[in-house]
């Protein structure tokens, strides 16, 4: 059984497990060095206190609790920080399925025994697909016999919040090479993917005209509702956004009219689509029917800031991708093939000033338009 150490009032308490399910909490008596203090990063006789002072009127219980199980293992950390820092992330689902991963190997493991060795050891069976857990996943029709780099990037980066959260410094390991997707869509895409929609799902279609029209994500797309949305002023309002801040969208033309047709077919909706979840089968059945291949919804974000971008600068760009920082833009604007063939166009020997390569117009030395300072003769 594991010891849950925390502070209340500015001193160390302890709950511990009792049998027959629940917990009980022991005061130690012990103040604690700091009010956000963790009971790892405490110090040594402070913790040393504190444990003598608890584990006393434990045996005065009659409790019986190993005293080797003092130190947390891994899956123990694990657990702590789904419970009070993932819950609050976004990604907190996410985490969830990538924690049963990573703790079927690391489980028992103390957190302070995990070596670099043992972190390129997961990462290289992990790049594989050859850990334990993965013989259990069911994996989609067509799913790479590798992980991408970038997935297990993000492995890693939550083994590092771990060890962030117990205070202390994880073995140093490299990030893996990440090559950033470039992929946007030419204009013969768009129409051949809006074409298609059509004939998928006649709803499906008005969605992806909004995507095209917005550039917001697929996740604020699908959870649009009509209470946050005003068609007089053509503006939305996202309270849930992937910052977790709040953000403001605008709507042009296309996507009013398309939003007006919406409610005018469903009125006694809530939100604005049908799905729950972004409607994948129907986004696979456009892309077939379209004839396009190698494309993903994200892809129409980076369409659309591209455009803007080539319209109206990268600024312009970041304001409508509510990007914090210019860099993160520059991420999505990926000039497309007609974008670089007409750049080249452009460039026409016609339309551009030319400098002459003649002398005639320099001045000769000796002359008295001459800027070269004359020798005064001897």
């Amino acid at each position: 059984m594991n010891l849950r150490w925390y502070i209340s009032h500015g001193h160390w308490n302890c709950k511990v497990p009792v049998p027959g399910g629940g917990e009980k909490s022991f005061a130690s008596g012990v103040k604690a060095s700091s009010t956000s203090a963790k009971w790892r990063g405490e110090q040594r006789h402070i913790r040393d206190d504190a444990y003598t002072v608890v584990m006393r009127r434990i045996h005065e219980e009659g409790l019986k609790v190993s005293q080797t199980q003092d130190c947390l293992t891994f899956r123990a950390w694990v657990e702590e920080y789904q419970r009070t820092v993932s819950v609050l992330k976004k990604s907190h689902k996410d985490d969830v399925s990538r924690f049963r991963v990573i703790v079927q190997f690391f489980g028992d493991y103390d957190l302070e025994s995990i070596t670099k060795f043992d972190l390129l050891r997961f990462r290289k069976l992990l790049l594989e697909r050859a850990l334990p857990a993965d013989r259990e996943m069911q994996f989609n029709h067509g799913s790479k016999e590798r992980r991408a780099n970038a997935t297990v990037n993000r492995y890693m980066e939550l083994i590092s919040c771990v060890f962030s959260y117990a205070e202390l410094r994880p073995p140093k390991v490299k990030k893996l090479q990440v090559n950033r997707r470039k992929r946007t869509y030419e204009q013969w895409e768009v129409d051949a993917v809006l074409l298609a929609s059509k004939e998928v799902d006649e709803e499906f279609h008005r969605l992806l005209i909004v995507a095209f029209n917005s550039g917001l994500r697929q996740g604020n797309i699908v959870s649009l509702t009509w209470s946050n949305i005003n068609l007089g002023i053509c503006e939305m309002y996202l309270p849930d956004s992937k910052s977790g801040e709040p953000l403001t969208a605008y709507l042009n033309d296309e996507s009013r009219r398309v939003l007006v047709e919406q409610s005018k077919l469903f009125p006694n909706r809530d939100k604005v689509w049908r799905w729950d979840d972004f409607p994948r089968k129907y986004w696979t059945r456009t892309l077939k029917k379209a004839g396009v291949s190698d494309c993903w919804f994200h892809d129409i974000r980076r369409h659309v800031l591209t455009e803007v971008a080539d319209a109206h600068g990268i600024h312009i760009a970041k304001e409508v991708a509510h990007h914090k920082s210019v860099t993160t833009t520059q991420i999505y604007v990926n000039p497309s093939k007609a974008h670089v063939k007409q750049a080249i166009r452009d460039l026409s020997s016609t339309r551009r000033k030319v400098v002459p390569l003649s002398t005639d117009c320099l001045p000769i030395e000796g002359t008295t338009n001459s800027p070269i300072k004359q020798k005064s003769p001897p």
